[in-house]
């Protein structure tokens, strides 16, 4: 199940309602103030993740910054005007 509900889409209304040069940093921002229930869920499922974690295994999903940095890179490789 997808951690993010209409992810594409919501990436999308965060970027167009950025300046047209902005960092990860004001993204991730930008992400957290219109979707701030999805980061939530982002931190819970990573949380889980992490509790649930053997030793000697590796985390199969990253931080919260760097699943939206990583969504972001496929948003943009994808959208590529």
């Amino acid at each position: 199940m997808a951690v993010i509900l209409k992810k594409d889409e919501k990436i999308g209304n965060v970027v167009n309602s950025l300046a047209k040069e902005f960092g990860i940093e004001d993204f991730i921002d930008k992400f957290i103030e219109l979707y701030p229930k999805d980061y939530a869920k982002i931190k819970k499922t990573y949380a889980e993740h992490t509790k649930d974690l053997k030793l000697g295994k590796k985390q199969p999903m990253p931080n919260p910054k760097q699943y939206l940095t990583n969504a972001l890179n496929v948003w943009t490789k994808a959208n590529k005007k």
